[in-house]
Parts: structure tokens; C-alpha cells; sequence
């Protein structure tokens, strides 16, 4: 019983930190390239 409870918690804490990182680098990736446009802009009126 106890070994299954830890099977179960460490796939729970695997899925969630691979949410977590899916999260964080899609959010990195949108202000990178929001960041990437305004500079642009800013390139091309300068």
C-alpha cells in the first residue's frame, strides 16, 4: 500500500512539474516574442 502511494504521488509530482515547465515556457516564449515585435517596431520608426 505504501509503495503504491508513493508510485502514485511521484507520477502526480512528474505530471505537474511537466505542466509547470510546459507552462513556463510557453508564457517565456509569448513575452520573448512580444518583446522580439516591440523591438522591432521600434527599429523601423527609429
Amino acid at each position: 500500500m505504501i509503495e503504491d502511494n508513493r508510485q502514485a504521488s511521484v507520477w502526480q509530482v512528474a505530471m505537474l512539474a511537466a505542466i509547470l515547465f510546459v507552462g513556463v515556457t510557453f508564457v517565456a516564449s509569448a513575452f520573448t516574442s512580444t518583446n522580439n515585435v516591440e523591438v522591432a517596431e521600434t527599429q523601423t520608426t527609429g
